[in-house]
Formats: structure tokens, sequence, C-alpha cells
């Protein structure tokens, strides 16, 4: 019979590089960005908001009776749609619903630095 060698698990990073502080400040860090992050979501959805009522003379009670009841069940379908296609085919969907009902071209959706991919091209165009 084989002997089995004892494994220990530690929680802190092989070689000791990082101390048990700077990882939970780490940890603090990526929970700040990812609050201000949905703080940014709900902005853009407020500005949304706005924007639909602004361009299209809506008020407050067609915000409640059509935006609000259209918005949930476009949020239903694509939740659906993610569990059910995942994420990368239900996002791509929505892109493309997105340019379809704007008619503006969507580019770089997926890039995590769009204005990098931007510059990038700019120079390529010349």
């Amino acid at each position: 019979m084989a002997k089995q060698k004892n494994k220990k698990h530690h929680s802190k990073p092989h070689g000791g590089a990082v101390s048990y502080a700077k990882r939970a400040a780490q940890f603090r860090a990526a929970r700040q960005a990812e609050l201000w992050a949905r703080q940014d979501d709900q902005r853009m959805l407020w500005l949304m908001v706005c924007a639909v009522a602004d361009a299209f003379h809506v008020g407050p009670k067609r915000m409640r009776r059509d935006f609000f009841p259209t918005l949930q069940a476009l949020t239903d379908e694509l939740s659906k749609m993610i569990q059910e296609d995942g994420e990368t085919y239900a996002f791509e969907k929505l892109r493309l619903r997105a340019e379809q009902v704007s008619g503006v071209e969507i580019r770089h959706f997926y890039d995590p630095d769009p204005a990098a991919v931007l510059k990038r091209e700019e120079g390529n165009c010349g």
C-alpha cells in the first residue's frame, strides 16, 4: 500500500510573500470597487429613466404602467436566457438587440479596456 503524504493547506500564499494584512486590504479594496460599480450601474439606470422621460415626454404614470413592467419582463427574460444558454450567449443577444433598437453599433462590449482598443484602431486607420 502506498504511503500517503501529509499535505498541509494554508490560506496564506506560497512563499509567504503577501501578509494577511495585505490580503485583507486587497479584499476590502475589491469589495469597495464592486460597491462603486454597483452604484455606477444604479446611476446609469437613473440616467436612462430620466432620458426616456425627457425624450418621449413620459410622466410617472406611464413609467409605472409601461416602462418598469417592460424593464422587469426583459430582465426576467435575460435571467432565463442566462440560466438556459449561458452568460456569453445571453449578453451577445442583448448586445445585438440593443444595436437593433438603437441603430448604434456597439463595439468592444466585452473588452476590459475599450478605450485602448479604440486608440489602437485609430492608430491603424491613418
